[in-house]
C-alpha cells in the first residue's frame, strides 16, 4: 500500500524488512490541513513498522497519554505534535519533522498521514489501559512494559460494502396504490461498516421514498464480513406517468446508489351508461292492470367491474331486470319497468340505478292511473210476451262512464232472455257506449214473470244491476207497440221540434198499434210527465178511442205532440200509454229544442228606413190632383182654338 504524503513514494513490501524505528518529530507548530483521515492507512502506517520499535514504554508526558487513551484523533494528534523519539526510538520531549527514520534515511510525513495515524490509533483503543502497547510476534516482550501483559500488535482492518441491488424496478403501479422494495446492505471488509447517510438524491421523483431501515440511528455501524440491514423503498405514483429516482447509501466503505424505476398506472375505473335516459311515459293504464313493457340497457364501458347496483321504481311502477349487484368491464344487463296503477290518477318518479363506484343514474317515468265504469241507460226492464211468443226488442245503452278502457268479456241474460243484438262484449273507450237489445219469450201459460239480472262480466270494479222482469200473457192477450221506426223498440225517443220559436207551436205524430192476436185493448189512458212536460200537450185519437181493436180490425190509434215552447232551451218529457187490460204502459221519450225570436231591426242601424216622404200618396188627394190637371188641359186647348 503507498502511503498518503509528499513522499510516499514507497510501498509496503519495499521498506517493510529495512525500518527499524519509526521516528515522529515535531520540527514545527504550524497548524494542520484540514482533510478527511484514513483509519485504513494509518493502519497500514502503525502495523508495518512495529509498534514495539515505536515505543518500549508509555510516554511519560502528559498528553502523551491521550495517544493510548483514544479520546479523539485531534488530541491524539496534539499529542503526537507534542512528544518526540529518543535514540531508542520513545517519545521525548521537544518538537521537530515527524517522519519515518529508515535505513536510507528520513522521510518526513506530511499532515495527512498523521491525520490517518490518529484516526487509527483513536479507532482501535478499547477500555483496557494502554491497548496499543503491543508487540510484534518476532519480537521480545519487554520487561519493563507497563502494563506487565502485552497484546499481539492488531491485524489492520478494511471496511467493504455490497448491495442486494443497485437497481430496483417497480413495474406499473396504480395511481393511489403503493409498491415497496427491500435493499439488502452487506458489510464485507475486515473492519466495521459505518452508514453516515441513507437519502433519495435530490431531484428524485416525489414518488419516491424510505419508509424503513433496520440500520438503526444515523450515522450507524454494522459489523464486518457478515454484519447487515436492509432499508425499505416505496413508489407511491401520483400520476399515472414514468418515474425515476435515487437512493444514495453513503458508507465508510463509499457512497452506494441505487437507480429506481416505476410508472404509475391509471386506476381502473367502471363506467356506467344507458341506452336511453329518455323520460318514459305509460300512458293510461287501468287501476289494477299492467301497461307495456319499457325496457333500456345498463352498460359497463370502463376497465372495472361496476358494483353495488341497485334498482328502484316509484309506487305504481314495477321493475324487472337480469342485471347482479356487479357488473363487469366490457358487459350490459337490461332494466324493465312497467306501470301496473293501484289507484286511479298520475302517477310519476325516477327509475333509480344506484352504484357504488358508477354514480347514480335516473329515468323519468310517467304514467295515469284509469278506472273504467258502467252506467246502464236503464236499472231494470219489463217485457210482455204472448205464450209462446216473442216480446217487442227493448234497447239498452251501456256507457264507459270511467275514464280508461272498459273491456267486456262476457255478458250474461237469465232464462227467458236472449240478445237480438249484443255490441257490449268487447273493448269500449272512456266516454263510449255499446247497445244491447233484449226480448223476452213468453212461457207455455199465462205467467207472471220474477225479476232476474244480467251480469256483465267486466275489468270495471264494479257493474250496476240491471233487472229484467217477463210477463207471459195469454195467447189472446193485447199487444200494444209503437208502429213505424218506433215498433220494437225499448224506451224510444222522438224528436218533436227543433230551433222551435218561442211561442209557437210545432206538432209530431205518432201510432201506436195493438199487435195481439185477438183481444182489444181497452180504456187507453196517454199521459205526460217529465221535466218540462208543461212544453208538450196531447191530443189524437188514441185519448178518445174507447179501445183498440187486435190486427183483425182498425188496430192503431194515434197521439199527436204539440211542441209549444214558453222559454228557450231544450226541453224533454215522456210520452206514456196505459190500458185498463193490466198490460205494461208503452212510453215514448219526448224532446225539442227552443229558441228566442229574432229581435227587430234597430231604426238607427244600417240598412233602409221608411219616412213621411217615402209614405203612398193619399188615394183622395190623388184624385184632387189629377181633375185639376184634366181641367187645366181643356182650357189649354180652347185657347189654342
Amino acid at each position: 500500500m503507498t502511503l498518503r504524503s509528499s513522499s510516499r513514494a514507497f510501498s509496503r513490501t519495499a521498506t517493510a524488512g529495512a525500518i527499524t524505528a519509526l521516528t515522529l518529530m515535531t520540527m514545527g507548530g504550524g497548524a494542520m490541513a484540514q482533510v478527511v483521515p484514513s483509519a485504513t492507512n494509518g493502519a497500514t502506517l502503525y502495523a508495518t513498522k512495529m509498534c514495539t520499535s515505536c515505543h518500549t514504554a508509555p510516554p511519560k508526558l502528559t498528553d502523551s497519554n491521550l495517544v493510548y487513551s483514544g479520546a479523539s484523533a485531534a488530541r491524539i494528534k496534539n499529542a503526537i505534535y507534542g512528544a518526540g523519539l529518543d535514540s531508542k526510538g520513545r517519545m521525548t520531549a521537544g518538537g521537530g519533522q515527524m517522519g519515518l527514520y529508515m535505513a536510507t534515511g528520513f522521510i518526513p510525513l506530511a499532515d495527512a498521514d498523521l491525520n490517518d495515524l490518529a484516526a487509527y490509533i483513536a479507532q482501535s483503543v478499547n477500555s483496557a489501559t494502554y491497548p496499543l502497547q503491543c508487540v510484534a510476534s518476532s519480537a521480545t516482550t519487554p520487561t519493563t512494559a507497563s502494563p506487565a501483559t502485552t497484546a499481539a500488535c492488531p491485524v489492520p482492518t478494511s471496511p467493504a460494502v455490497s448491495l442486494s441491488s443497485t437497481a430496483q424496478a417497480f413495474g406499473n403501479i396504480q395511481v393511489g396504490a403503493t409498491g415497496t422494495a427491500t435493499i439488502t446492505v452487506n458489510s464485507t471488509g475486515t473492519g466495521a461498516l459505518s452508514i453516515t447517510s441513507i437519502a433519495m438524491v435530490a431531484g428524485s421523483n416525489a414518488a419516491y421514498s424510505v419508509s424503513a431501515q433496520t440500520c438503526g440511528t444515523v450515522p450507524a455501524t454494522i459489523a464486518a464480513t457478515s454484519g447487515t440491514c436492509t432499508v425499505t423503498v416505496q413508489f407511491a405514483p401520483t400520476v399515472a406517468a414514468a418515474a425515476t429516482g435515487t437512493l444514495n447509501i453513503a458508507t465508510s466503505a463509499g457512497t452506494q446508489t441505487v437507480s429506481l424505476s416505476g410508472t404509475g398506472t391509471a386506476v381502473p375505473t367502471p363506467v356506467a351508461g344507458l341506452s336511453s335516459s329518455a323520460a318514459q311515459a305509460f300512458g293510461n293504464v287501468n287501476v289494477n292492470a299492467t301497461g307495456a313493457a319499457k325496457t333500456i340497457t345498463l352498460s359497463n364501458s370502463g376497465n372495472a367491474d361496476l358494483t353495488g347496483i341497485n334498482i328502484t321504481v316509484p309506487a305504481g311502477f314495477t321493475s324487472s331486470t337480469t342485471c347482479a349487484a356487479t357488473l363487469p368491464a366490457a358487459t350490459s344487463c337490461d332494466i324493465t319497468t312497467n306501470f301496473a296503477p293501484t289507484t286511479a290518477g298520475a302517477a310519476s318518479g325516477n327509475l333509480s340505478i344506484a352504484t357504488t363506484n358508477g354514480g347514480t343514474h335516473t329515468v323519468a317515468l310517467s304514467g295515469t292511473g284509469t278506472a273504467p265504469a258502467i252506467t246502464l241507460s236503464a236499472s231494470s226492464l219489463s217485457f210482455t210476451a204472448l205464450a209462446g211468443g216473442t216480446s217487442a226488442v227493448q234497447h239498452v245503452t251501456l256507457t264507459n262512464s270511467g275514464n280508461g278502457p272498459l273491456t267486456i268479456s262476457a255478458v250474461g241474460l237469465p232464462a227467458g232472455f236472449s240478445a237480438s243484438a249484443n255490441t257490449c262484449v268487447a273493448t269500449i273507450a272512456a266516454a263510449a257506449t255499446c247497445g244491447l237489445d233484449v226480448t223476452f219469450t213468453g212461457a207455455a201459460l199465462a205467467a207472471t214473470g220474477t225479476a232476474a239480472a244480467v251480469t256483465i262480466t267486466s275489468d270495471a270494479a264494479t257493474s250496476p244491476t240491471l233487472n229484467l222482469t217477463g210477463n207471459t200473457l195469454a195467447a189472446n192477450a193485447p199487444v200494444l207497440t209503437w208502429s213505424g221506426a218506433l215498433a220494437g223498440v225499448a224506451a224510444p225517443s222522438v224528436t218533436v221540434g227543433t230551433a222551435v220559436t218561442t211561442g209557437t207551436t210545432t206538432t209530431q205524430t205518432i201510432t201506436l198499434n195493438n199487435v195481439g192476436q185477438s183481444a182489444t185493448a181497452q180504456a187507453l189512458t196517454v199521459n205526460l210527465i217529465g221535466a218540462n212536460a208543461a212544453d208538450f200537450t196531447a191530443s189524437g185519437t188514441c185519448l178518445t178511442a174507447a179501445a183498440v181493436p187486435t190486427t183483425t180490425g182498425s188496430n192503431s190509434c194515434t197521439v199527436i205532440v204539440s211542441f209549444a215552447p214558453t222559454s228557450a232551451g231544450t226541453k224533454t218529457a215522456t210520452l206514456t200509454v196505459n190500458s185498463l187490460d193490466g198490460l205494461p204502459p208503452v212510453s215514448v221519450a219526448l224532446s225539442g229544442t227552443a229558441v228566442a225570436p229574432a229581435a227587430a231591426p234597430s231604426s238607427s242601424g244600417g240598412g233602409c228606413t221608411l219616412g213621411a216622404a217615402d209614405q203612398p200618396m193619399d188615394p183622395l188627394w190623388m184624385l184632387m190632383l189629377g181633375g185639376a190637371a184634366l181641367v187645366w188641359r181643356r182650357r189649354a186647348s180652347r185657347q189654342a182654338v
